[in-house]
C-alpha cells in the first residue's frame, strides 16, 4: 500500500468569544488539515495544530515540514496492514518509522506537522481495512466528562464564565491565571461555583520561580487540584523545585513536548502529572510512549529507589501515572481544554466523510473529536503549493 497524493488545507475556526492566557490572546484556532490519497483512492486525514509558544512551529513552518521533509519519506514507502495486538506501539511502528524528524533552530519539535501526518496515514490505511483505530487502542470508557476554562481578563469575566459553567453544569474547570491578581481571580471563582467544583489553574509559564513558590502558597486554601505550567519551559530542576514547595500538585505542559523531556522531568521528579496532547506530543505512538514511561509502578519504583524518592512521592507518582490503564474517574479533574469550538466526541469512523481529529488526547483512552464546520464557519484554503504530486 502506498499513500501517491497529499493536500493540505489551512482553516480558520472561529471562537464564539476570544479566548487569552499569559502568552497569548487568539479568536480562532488556525488548525491545518493533512489530506492523503492512497494507490487505491482510499483518502485519509488527519489534523495538526501549530502553537509557536508550545513547540515552536507555526502554521507555515509546518505546513514547509510537511511538503519538504515529511512528504517525500512518505511516498516512498511501502505500507503493510495494520494489525490489531496487545500493543498499540508495535501495531503503529511501521506509522511511526516512516515520518523523519528534522529540528531547525527556534524549534522545539514539529510535532504538529508530525501528528497531522500520522493520523492521515492511520486513518487512510484503516478505512482501507474497514476497521477503527478503536481495535488498535479499544477504549477505556464509555463517556467523556467536559470541562469548562475561564479564559484571561477581568475578574468580572471570570465571575461571569464562572456563573455560566455552574449554570450548566460543569463542575471541573481549569482558571487561567497569570501577574497579580491570580489568587483574588482563583477566589472569586470559587465562592461562586461552591466547595464541590475541581478547580485547577493554568499559568502557562508566567511566574519565576519564586513568585510560582508564593502564588502556590496564596493559593492552597482554595482546594486546587493541580497547577499547569507556573513557570516557563526551561530547566526540568526549576519546576521540580517550585513542586517541593508546593502544596497543590504541578502539572508539565509546555515542559513536556518530546520524549527526552518526559525522562528528564521523571528523573528529577519535576511534577504530578503530564499533559498529554497528540499534536503537542508529536501523534499517537509518540504520546502513548510518554504515557507509557510512567505508566507502569515497577519503572516507578525503580525511579523512586534511585532517587530516594518518599514514600508519599512514590504514592503520588503512582496515582499520578497509571491513568493510562485505569478506568476509574481519576482523571475527571483533569480534563483538557473543550473550548468554545463546537464539536462532539467519536471515535475514529471509517466511513467516508471528512474526519476532522481533534487535538486532544485524554490518557485513559483515545476520543477523537469532529468538528462540525459548515461553510460559513470554515475558511479551508486550498494552496497549490502544498499540493504533492500524483506519483506516476
Amino acid at each position: 500500500m502506498r499513500f501517491v497524493e497529499g493536500l493540505i488545507y489551512s482553516l480558520r475556526i472561529p471562537f464564539v468569544e476570544s479566548f487569552s492566557h499569559s502568552t497569548k490572546s487568539r479568536n480562532f484556532s488556525d488548525s491545518f488539515i493533512v489530506r492523503l490519497t492512497m494507490d487505491d483512492g482510499t483518502i485519509g486525514y488527519g489534523e495538526g495544530v501549530a502553537r509557536p509558544y508550545v513547540t515552536g512551529e507555526n502554521v507555515d513552518s509546518s505546513l514547509n515540514h510537511i511538503q519538504q521533509t515529511i512528504w517525500p519519506s512518505i511516498a516512498q514507502s511501502v505500507f503493510s496492514e495494520i494489525t490489531p495486538g496487545p500493543d498499540p506501539v508495535d501495531s503503529l511502528s511501521q506509522v511511526y518509522r516512516a515520518i523523519p524528524d528534522n529540528v531547525t533552530d527556534g524549534v522545539v519539535a514539529f510535532h504538529a506537522a508530525r501528528a497531522a501526518v500520522e493520523i492521515a496515514i492511520v486513518d487512510g490505511i484503516l478505512k482501507r481495512q474497514q476497521m477503527s483505530l478503536a481495535q488498535i487502542l479499544p477504549p477505556k470508557r464509555t463517556e467523556v466528562v467536559y470541562s469548562g476554562v475561564i479564559t484571561a481578563g477581568s475578574i468580572a469575566k471570570a465571575e461571569q464564565h464562572a456563573r455560566h459553567f455552574k449554570l450548566f453544569g460543569i463542575k471541573q474547570l481549569k482558571v487561567k491565571i497569570g501577574g497579580a491578581d491570580s489568587v483574588t481571580r482563583v477566589e472569586a471563582v470559587r465562592q461562586i461555583v461552591g466547595p464541590d467544583a475541581s478547580l485547577r489553574v493554568d499559568a502557562n509559564g508566567d511566574y519565576s520561580v519564586a513568585s510560582s513558590i508564593a502564588m502556590l502558597a496564596d493559593l492552597a486554601p482554595f482546594n486546587i487540584v493541580s497547577v499547569e505550567q507556573p513557570i516557563p519551559r526551561g530547566e526540568p530542576i526549576d519546576l521540580a523545585r517550585v513542586r517541593q514547595c508546593s502544596t497543590i500538585p504541578i502539572m508539565a505542559d509546555e515542559s513536556l513536548v518530546t520524549l527526552d523531556d518526559a525522562r528528564a522531568l521523571i528523573a528529577v521528579n519535576a511534577c504530578d502529572y503530564f499533559n498529554l496532547r497528540l499534536s503537542k506530543c508529536g501523534g499517537i505512538v509518540r504520546t502513548l510512549e510518554m504515557a507509557r514511561l510512567v505508566s507502569g509502578l515497577e519503572r516507578l519504583l525503580e525511579l523512586a529507589k534511585a532517587q530516594a524518592v518518599e514514600p508519599e512521592g512514590i504514592r503520588r507518582l503512582v496515582e499520578a501515572r497509571t491513568l493510562f490503564e485505569r478506568d476509574d474517574a481519576v482523571l475527571d479533574d483533569l480534563r483538557e481544554d473543550l473550548l468554545v469550538v463546537n464539536f462532539e466526541f467519536a471515535e475514529l469512523e471509517v466511513a467516508g466523510e471528512l474526519a476532522l481529529l481533534e487535538r486532544s488526547f485524554v490518557l485513559e483512552r483515545e476520543l477523537f473529536g469532529r468538528h462540525a464546520l459548515s461553510p460559513k464557519r470554515r475558511r479551508a484554503a486550498t494552496f497549490e503549493a502544498r499540493s504533492y504530486p500524483r506519483r506516476g
